[in-house]
């Protein structure tokens, strides 16, 4: 009896021995997102896909990006390296038709890597593109361009190395991809990186506002204060009246209305701030003029009225590049609208700050910066700017208000001021005509 108990204890713990063991093969659990080799000694698909986001209309260079897979020493084993991959995005035109564009490029990381033994590797894997100056790519050249976000992320790429059938060679039968999370310190998302364009294993680089002062109330109003170079100028509504302006000196006097409307861009602020200045020539400057405060404009949100007297200016530091704007002028009697917008469509290229590959650089356009359209509208009537993309510089909208309507009864008011003057002539001619008549008549019935 005590052999039988002692052979079925063995048996017993024979079997949980087994289990143990067996449970500690190198596997992932069934819910865990894997990438799973399809044939025998065929590694399995891992693609990582870098993005940049565009603006529209902009043209992006073209790029190629570098990333690290730094092996772990808590994988079992570790005598398997993976050298630098590289990610190319080519030059291209960004989609000038909807508010942004994503470029991407996706690389199978796992390709043509072979292991040299059976267990779990662990690399961290993170973006290490040459061109950068700290998290971010910078502007040197304009205080309101975009800055190119370099994408921090990491993650984890946990590889289990098995054997082929044969024993031949050892190849990557299942992967799993983690993404790291700041709040939590760990690596707790589990990816999904088996599509070359839907990869979760993504870095994606954004452009964006630059940091200014602009960007704030009390920036603007304190730059304002100081004086704006033009250079620093986002976008620009301006207001000037023409040569017969004098004709209606009251309403030269309380100024024009104009509608604005600023769009969200990719990336972009969620509110902009303008603030009504006059230029100086002298030391080409926007100054504010007296008491004028910012003016807070909701991006993507409802138009906003602005009213510009002769020579005035709403002067914006900071406005997204991707971002749309539209402008109206109100409809007054006996005025006509005539609008000059400057734009352009600029192509951007990489031109390095100075001769450290570490440190800032720009994206210069290569295109002329004055495109200019010009409309005149309908007397007494609104006249609305075409919806425009905010590009790199010379964003300028210009009214120039011009009185020379004529009124209802065929009078040309220009001309008013003569034919006041000339009545009173006209009057006393016809006066002196009628009382020489009259006296003529007289001498004759004295005659008669």
């Amino acid at each position: 009896m005590k052999l039988k108990a002692l052979k079925k204890s063995f048996i017993i713990m024979l079997s949980i021995a087994t289990l143990m063991v067996m449970s500690m093969a190198p596997s992932f659990a069934d819910n865990v997102t894997k990438m799973t080799s399809t044939a025998d000694g065929t590694n399995a698909v891992v693609y990582l896909l870098k993005t940049v986001e565009m603006p529209s209309g902009t043209t992006f260079p073209g790029e190629t990006y570098t990333f690290h897979f730094d092996t772990q020493s808590t994988g079992t084993p570790t005598d398997t390296t993976i050298a630098d991959e590289t990610v190319t995005i080519s030059s291209q035109l960004a989609s000038a038709t909807t508010a942004n564009t994503t470029l991407s490029a996706a690389k199978n990381v796992l390709d043509g890597i072979s292991f040299k033994s059976e267990g779990i590797y662990e690399y961290v894997v993170t973006e290490t593109s040459a061109l950068k100056n700290g998290d971010t790519y910078k502007i040197v050249d304009n205080s309101y361009g975009p800055k190119e976000t370099k994408q921090s992320d990491k993650y984890l790429m946990t590889v289990y190395s098995a054997k082929t059938s044969d024993g031949s060679k050892c190849y990557a039968k299942e992967v799993t991809v983690q993404k790291w999370n700041d709040s939590k310190s760990s690596y707790d998302f589990k990816l999904d990186a088996s599509s070359s364009t839907e990869s979760a294993f993504v870095f994606t680089d954004g452009f964006s506002h630059a940091n200014v002062n602009g960007t704030t109330e009390a920036g603007l109003a304190a730059d304002a204060e100081a004086g704006i170079s033009e250079s620093n100028v986002a976008f620009k509504l301006s207001c000037k009246v023409g040569d017969n302006g004098g004709f209606d000196p009251a309403k030269v006097k309380s100024g024009f209305t104009y509608d604005v409307t600023l769009g969200k861009a990719l990336n972009g602020a969620d509110k902009y701030y303008g603030i009504i200045c006059t230029y100086y020539s002298g030391d080409k400057k926007y100054y504010k003029v007296s008491g004028a405060k910012p003016i807070e404009f909701t991006a993507g949100g409802d138009a906003k009225e602005v009213t510009l007297k002769d020579g005035q200016c709403l002067i914006f530091e900071s406005v997204t590049i991707g971002a749309n704007y539209k402008t109206s002028a109100e409809a007054v009697s006996h005025w006509q609208h005539i609008l000059t917008q400057i734009t352009r469509n600029p192509k951007y290229e990489y031109k390095m700050a100075s001769s450290d590959a570490a440190a800032t650089f720009s994206l210069m356009s290569t295109e002329d910066p004055t495109v200019s359209t010009n409309t005149s509208g309908t007397v007494g009537d609104t006249l609305a700017s075409q919806a425009l993309t905010i590009n790199e510089i010379a964003n300028t909208v210009e009214y120039t208000e011009a009185y020379t309507s004529t009124d209802v009864t065929g009078v040309v008011t220009d001309n008013l001021p003569v034919i006041v003057m000339i009545l009173p002539v006209i009057a006393a001619l016809a006066l002196f005509v009628l009382r020489k008549r009259r006296s003529e008549y007289d001498d004759e019935g004295r005659e008669g």
